[in-house]
């Protein structure tokens, strides 16, 4: 059976949308980032448009690209008054050590 936890919510350019980041375990055993881009409408709720699975090695390389990118802070969000929330994530070595994949803090 697959696991999954969602790790959090990031804004959308609107309050009816937003992208969910959840953390899946596969009966296989790897893991991916799944980021699914959520909209929400009356009588349904939200609900996914689409989804991007990631595997730690993609995350690892998409974090890299963010940290050498120096984003503009321009766009306000609808819901900005939630707290900030740091997601690290952590790709396995090919020795496969006991580190965890994601610390949420």
């Amino acid at each position: 059976m697959n696991r999954s936890t969602t790790l959090g919510f990031i804004d959308g350019p609107s309050a009816d949308q937003r992208l969910e980041l959840t953390l899946v375990q596969r009966q296989a055993g790897n893991v991916e980032l799944v980021m699914s881009e959520q909209h929400f409408a009356e009588g349904i709720g939200w609900f996914t448009q689409r989804s991007l699975n990631l595997d730690p090695d993609q995350v690892s390389q998409l974090k890299r690209m963010l940290q050498v990118q120096d984003l503009p802070k321009e766009r306000t969000s609808a819901r900005s008054t939630q707290p900030e929330m740091t997601l690290k994530l952590h790709s396995r070595s090919q020795a496969e050590d006991a580190s965890p994949l994601a610390e949420v803090g």
